[in-house]
């Protein structure tokens, strides 16, 4: 298991471009599958990340519901050898203006 601590948007601003994997997790093995690939910076990837994350919610039929898209948890690999981030979404199905339910969608980056 890969240690992780909570990070910042903050802590993500620097303007190193780099290779940047974003994709889930899922299935037997807590499998990686890829959804995109480009080179960026990390704070560019998170802002690309966000929008990948309100598509995958409309697919369900539900919204990120932070409106400017922004992830609730960032947590950064601990180990340099493992440079994956893990990003937060809360998503749910809206009901008058609150949310009925929700629920967190995890994105996952890997930046080298």
């Amino acid at each position: 298991m890969v240690r992780s601590r909570l990070a910042s948007l903050t802590d993500l601003d620097d303007d190193r471009v780099a290779d940047i994997c974003i994709g889930v997790t899922q299935g037997p093995g807590r499998r990686f599958r890829l959804l995109q690939r480009m080179r960026a910076t990390r704070r560019e990837a998170v802002r690309l990340a966000g929008r990948t994350a309100s598509h995958l919610a409309e697919a369900t039929s539900e919204r990120v519901l932070d409106p400017q898209q922004r992830p609730s948890a960032i947590r950064v690999s601990e180990d340099p050898a493992t440079p994956w981030i893990w990003l937060d979404y809360d998503v749910g199905v809206m009901g008058e203006g609150r949310p009925r339910a929700s629920r967190a969608l995890r994105l996952t980056l890997l930046a080298r």
